[in-house]
């Protein structure tokens, strides 16, 4: 009974660790499909929620090795403990070197993800699903900000990336403003192919998928152009 309750104990606390990061996760919360409230939202990559993230890893490492007593869990319940607690050591020890890795190269563009996670991630099966995607156009001003924050943090640091990095994420960067409506060209932006082809797939009136186009339009000719070219 005793090794019973501390495996229902373990894994509740688990869940409550996952469910906790999960809802302060919106993008994860995409990635496995959940369409709730924060849809329209991107995470916090601000260093002060990295920071409370810390904090946290730091009460759930305190938490598992006070609550639990590692002798009376089952073998699995003992390879998930030594796995979540390998977790955390790892990520209490990595932290305060948060900016010492370099903030882009040629695999990783800030200025790139957020388009891509549009187009891969974020679908639209409803005028709610798309009035999500014109809310995370929207804030991506903020969320560019944050990252470049990050970046000029480590630079602050001496932490910059190699030089051949910079022409190839620049120019990527400026891709993402190539055609309607960042200029005259008459084709479709990356980004707004996108949107249309989901929007026109909705089973609602065609003036319901104008306003929706022209929403996306503005958001895309506001914040997420300024946002880009801030990077």
């Amino acid at each position: 009974t005793v090794v019973f309750l501390a495996h229902a104990n373990n894994h509740a606390f688990f869940e409550e660790v996952f469910q906790r990061n999960l809802k302060s996760s919106p993008s994860f919360q995409s990635q496995l499909g959940i369409r709730g409230p924060d849809y329209g939202k991107w995470d916090d990559f601000s260093d002060d929620e990295r920071l409370r993230r810390d904090s946290l890893n730091r009460q759930d490492l305190e938490r598992l090795r006070t609550e639990f007593s590692y002798d009376q869990l089952s073998g699995k319940m003992q390879v998930s403990y030594r796995i979540f607690e390998e977790q955390q050591e790892t990520a209490l020890r990595d932290f305060p070197w948060r900016f010492h890795n370099y903030a882009f190269h040629t695999q990783s563009n800030p200025a790139t993800q957020f388009v891509s996670f549009m187009q891969n991630i974020h679908l639209v099966n409803s005028v709610a699903d798309a009035e999500a995607y014109i809310s995370r156009l929207n804030a991506l001003a903020l969320a560019y900000g944050q990252f470049i924050d990050r970046i000029n943090e480590s630079a602050r640091r001496g932490i910059v990336p190699t030089s051949f990095s910079f022409d190839p994420v620049i120019a990527d960067a400026h891709n993402i403003l190539k055609g309607t409506p960042f200029d005259d060209s008459g084709k479709d932006s990356a980004i707004l192919a996108d949107f249309r082809a989901k929007v026109e797939k909705l089973g609602v009136p065609d003036a319901e998928k104008q306003r929706l186009l022209d929403a996306g339009i503005a958001a895309m000719r506001g914040p997420m152009k300024h946002g880009t070219l801030a990077i």
